[in-house]
């Protein structure tokens, strides 16, 4: 489209209409086809919007019962890690001698 302008620019400047007729001839059928495009383009934005907000809105029921599962899982994410740290420790305790192991923690 561009250069179809620049061309045309050209021939007027330089007196050839015989290549300025084509040339228009050429660019009016592609603004046209353009134009069209666009709309399409316009029309494809707004059906996926629009099939965005569908989908999102089917999703909100399953969205709102898995927030209650997140924050039941966080007591046993706490759980899992009073585990994990209380078998480091025991592990400790188990490879030092008996002797240190049993004297207090200062």
């Amino acid at each position: 489209m561009r250069r179809t302008e620049a061309e045309l620019k050209y021939a007027r400047r330089h007196h050839q209409d015989d290549l300025a007729v084509v040339l228009i001839q050429k660019k009016n059928p592609a603004e046209q086809d353009l134009a069209d495009m666009r709309g399409e383009l316009d029309t494809a934005q707004k059906d996926a919007t629009s099939g965005q907000s569908s989908i999102l809105n089917v999703q909100a029921p399953k969205f709102s019962k898995l927030k209650p599962n997140a924050t039941d899982a966080r007591p046993d994410a706490q759980s899992a890690q009073a585990r994990l740290r209380f078998r480091i420790t025991s592990r400790a305790l188990s490879s030092m001698p008996k002797s240190k192991a049993l004297e207090p923690v200062s």
